[in-house]
């Protein structure tokens, strides 16, 4: 896993440590797609993420919420990772958890 090598200005909800999609993507062992540069410092939920935060899209229930979202980093179950959506950076986990 690499962290962003720089300072980052942080908001509510945001730390000091900002990752990429790339790395991201290694640390859950899913497939990316999409920039691997993509920048995330905060986690929020669909409904309220912007381009810096990163969120999950596990139950065709949130299709709508991500197709609308602005999402930077989302991690979507396997079985969703064709969901309509922003062009953000997918990153589909192969975890067991997912199903």
């Amino acid at each position: 896993m690499t962290a962003v090598g720089r300072p980052v200005e942080t908001r509510g909800g945001g730390s000091e440590i900002a990752l990429t999609a790339a790395s991201i993507a290694d640390l859950v062992g899913g497939t990316l797609s999409g920039d691997p540069n993509a920048v995330v410092d905060a986690i929020a939920p669909l409904d309220r993420a912007g381009a810096r935060d990163l969120s999950f899209l596990a139950s065709e229930r949130y299709a709508r919420q991500f197709a609308e979202s602005r999402v930077g980093v989302v991690l979507i179950a396997p079985a969703l990772a064709n969901a309509e959506g922003p062009a953000r950076t997918r990153v589909p986990a192969t975890t067991a958890g997912w199903r």
